[in-house]
């Protein structure tokens, strides 16, 4: 019994030694094996045993590397440098790992002293950079662009990802020292790609791609160099070079290669080789979907919405989560007109992958095809902000601002647009149309220079370009190119519009009558067609053929907003305001949310007299909160006409300048409330201005000469209150304009 007990104590404790020599002997073995992460647990083992061996500490290193646990690699290398200091080799490493784990004031203190001792060593030189650069390692640059663009962003937009802080001294000192590194060492491989990499995100884009080519060129079996290379100048346009590089990294056999090969293939209309190399790389093993879901994709550019649903859903049937397979699904579904159903999973989507841009895009365009534009607008605004490098995102934005009316918006950013992707016809007649809506007739024709080939002679073209010639004043050359736009096809609407809108500002809508009758016979039950042929109609004095087009419209679709509001305004012409507002009130109830039919309903109310209930609609319209177009400027005119709310009508009222400098209906609301506020003076550039541009409206001219009556220049109100009158002897104010003009007799 006491030798039991004696030896009780010795059989229950290991000797430490024994266990941290067996751990290291498993641990070796293993390693010869390859089986890294099981010689990393038996090195960890050991560690434990004695965690101040740093040879040991190397090992375990030496296993989590194999093993690419690079976190746990990371931990032993620096503490095996903490627990020998002399040991310059482990050092380095400790500098290196420090940089992988973003500590890179750690890495600076580490590396310095060993840089100062040893100021010629490449590698020593390189780390510094790193550090100094806030690069994890030399190759960060590289691999973080090139990731960028294999997702589709731009050059520019992945190298602005990169890195969230940057000192320009620390730059300015990295990149010293990666020119150094690479002066001395042209060949050495974290020399040279760190300084490429360096370059790529610094903007210096084509002399890092110069850099990259050599190592690609010497390392042709490095599938990443040439793809990268290959991808960067796609970037830049140079698609010989792009297929060469690219091709060189497909043949490795790499799978990453073979599907950025197959993209380029796809974006260059090069379908069956892109589906040939898809084929390929599923049959080699497609685990992730990734080759299924490219085949969707092509199937959706040629127009099979169904085959790219079913490569959508063989992904899902495996990973139900899988949010690129539901991006396909979503867009083979709006593809075949179901937007209804591609909205909710755009939006699962969204939420589950918020930076998928594609998503965010499907979902605009979804909402756009539902009519629900101001979502989709705004959708359109938030993808901009998150990528303002994306031209495709830019021209639909501007598109949609401009069927908003946001002409200074569109602007801009189809400005963004022709910058990121120049010769893109579409960006320029976004912009031109833009420039044109602004009343910038030199930069809307600027912008058009810039079409070349089969575009610039094209309908679309010629008729931005007859626009703006009429916005110049140059009517005879307007209508000749609205007539050569007509000629390859004599139903475009556009053209055919701004025809007529050139002869009914003219007085000549009968010259061009018979045309409008033929595109609409030949587009039977079309409303635009009927609505242009009803404007023709009433402006030629054929009030029963507008009618016979209005209600045609009205009866198939009693909200359609531009019929209920022409046929309102010719009803109350008629002096039939009540039927007026019959059709203003169908078209409200199916169209609740048209702020145009209210303000349409607002003005016909206060024809009637009815100016209280206009009133609380103008007003209930802007307590909502919503985007109330052309309402404040009513409610403004409202006010300045009952002499109440002055300054809340002058807000309104400069508001709405700010938007629309150059309208006349706002100068002259503008002009007119000055005049009520008893500052004629003040009033009158505005009023004046409104004449200037809209000569032929007795209400402006009866404006100014009441403000003139008020200023003390009698003559020149007399002229103008006699013109008002001239215009139209019966407009709404010409009673009072008679005893004005009597008062100054």
């Amino acid at each position: 019994m006491i030798a039991v007990a004696a030896l009780a104590p010795a059989c229950g404790t290991a000797d430490p030694a024994v266990t941290k020599a067996d751990a290291i002997r498993r641990g070796d073995a293993l390693l010869s094996q390859k089986k890294f992460a099981d010689a990393a647990k038996a090195f960890d083992q050991a560690v434990q045993s004695d965690p101040n061996d740093g040879e040991l500490r190397m090992k375990a290193a030496e296993a989590h590397r194999g093993a690419q646990q690079w976190a746990q690699a990371n931990r032993h290398i620096i503490l095996a440098a903490d627990l020998m200091p002399g040991n310059r080799a482990v050092q380095i490493q400790a500098v290196d790992a420090l940089n992988n784990q973003s500590r890179f004031d750690d890495a600076l203190a580490r590396v310095q002293p060993l840089l100062t001792a040893d100021p010629s060593n490449v590698q020593l030189m390189v780390l510094f950079a790193n550090a100094k650069a806030r690069m994890l390692t030399s190759t960060y640059g590289l691999l973080r662009v090139e990731e960028g663009m294999r997702d589709g962003l731009t050059f520019d937009g992945a190298r602005a990802h990169v890195r969230q802080a940057v000192v320009q001294s620390d730059d300015a000192e990295a990149e010293k020292s990666y020119r150094q590194a690479y002066a001395a060492d042209p060949k050495h491989y974290d020399a040279r790609l760190g300084l490429a990499g360096f370059l790529w995100i610094t903007g210096k884009g084509d002399e890092g791609a110069g850099i990259l080519k050599l190592a690609a060129d010497d390392a042709p079996a490095h599938a990443f160099l040439s793809r990268a290379l290959g991808l960067f100048y796609q970037q830049r346009g140079r698609d010989a070079d792009a297929t060469h590089y690219l091709s060189i990294a497909a043949a490795t056999g790499d799978r990453e290669s073979r599907l950025v090969m197959a993209d380029f293939d796809a974006a260059h209309d090069r379908i069956d080789n892109a589906l040939r190399l898809l084929d390929e790389v599923a049959r080699d093993g497609d685990a992730d979907g990734s080759a299924a879901l490219r085949t969707g994709e092509i199937q959706l550019r040629l127009g099979k919405p169904d085959l790219a649903m079913s490569a959508a859903e063989k992904v899902l049937a495996k990973t139900p989560t899988d949010a690129k397979a539901r991006l396909v699904k979503a867009q083979a579904l709006l593809a075949n007109g179901r937007a209804d159903d591609a909205i909710p999973i755009a939006r699962a989507v969204i939420a589950d992958a918020p930076d998928l841009l594609e998503a965010r895009t499907v979902l605009a365009r979804s909402l756009e095809a539902t009519g629900n534009g101001k979502s989709a607008l705004d959708e359109f605004t938030a993808l901009w902000r998150r990528d303002t490098t994306n031209a495709e995102v830019a021209k639909a934005l501007a598109s949609l601002a401009l069927s908003f009316g946001r002409a200074e918006v569109a602007a801009e950013v189809a400005t963004q647009a022709v910058r990121l992707k120049p010769g893109d016809a579409d960006a320029a007649i976004l912009l031109a149309t833009a420039a044109i809506r602004l009343g910038q007739f030199a930069s809307a024709e600027r912008a058009l220079a810039t079409v070349t080939g089969p575009e610039a002679s094209s309908t679309e073209v010629l008729t931005l370009q007859a626009v703006i010639q009429q916005g110049r004043g140059n009517t005879d050359a307007a209508r000749a190119t609205f007539l050569r736009a007509l000629q390859s096809n004599p139903n475009d609407l556009p053209a055919l519009g701004g025809l007529v809108d050139l002869e009914i500002k003219a007085g000549k809508a009968a010259g061009v009558k018979s045309r409008v009758d033929q595109a609409a016979a030949s587009n039977p039950g079309q409303p635009a067609y009927l609505l242009l042929a009803a404007r023709v109609a009433r402006a030629a004095g054929d009030r029963s053929g507008a009618d016979r087009a209005l209600r045609s419209i009205l009866d198939a679709d009693p909200g359609h907003v531009e019929a209920a509001r022409l046929y309102a305004d010719i009803l109350v012409q008629d002096n039939r305001r009540d039927e007026a507002k019959a059709v203003l009130d169908r078209a409200v109830e199916k169209q609740p949310a048209s702020i145009p039919l209210k303000a349409a309903l607002g003005s016909v109310l206060d024809s009637m007299g009815k100016t209280a209930e206009a009133r609380l609609l103008y007003e209930a319209v802007l307590n909502a909160g919503t985007d109330a177009g052309e309402i404040p400027i009513k409610l403004a005119a409202l006010y300045a006409d009952q002499v109440e709310n002055l300054d809340v009508a002058l807000r309104l009222a400069e508001t709405s300048r700010q938007k629309s400098p150059k309208d006349p209906v706002i100068a002259d609301v503008l002009g007119w409330i000055y005049v009520r506020k008893e500052l004629p003076a003040r009033g009158l550039p505005y009023l004046r201005e409104a004449v200037a541009a809209a000569p032929g409206n007795p209400i402006y001219h009866y404006h100014l000469g009441f403000a003139l009556e008020r200023a003390g220049e009698l003559a020149q109100a007399r002229s103008e209150l006699t013109r008002a009158l001239t215009l139209n002897p019966n407009f709404p104010y010409a009673a009072d304009a008679r005893r004005i003009l009597d008062l100054i007799r």
